[in-house]
């Protein structure tokens, strides 16, 4: 399985989120995958 497919699979089921995250490191993030 590839890198994308699988991203796709994570998007498809809400897992891997898109916006502006503001990371519990303090670093900020265009996206968010949520395991």
């Amino acid at each position: 399985m590839k890198e994308k497919e699988v991203l796709k699979i994570f998007q498809k089921c809400g897992g891997m989120l898109k916006g502006h995250f503001l990371l519990s490191s303090g670093l900020h993030s265009p996206d968010y995958l949520q395991v």
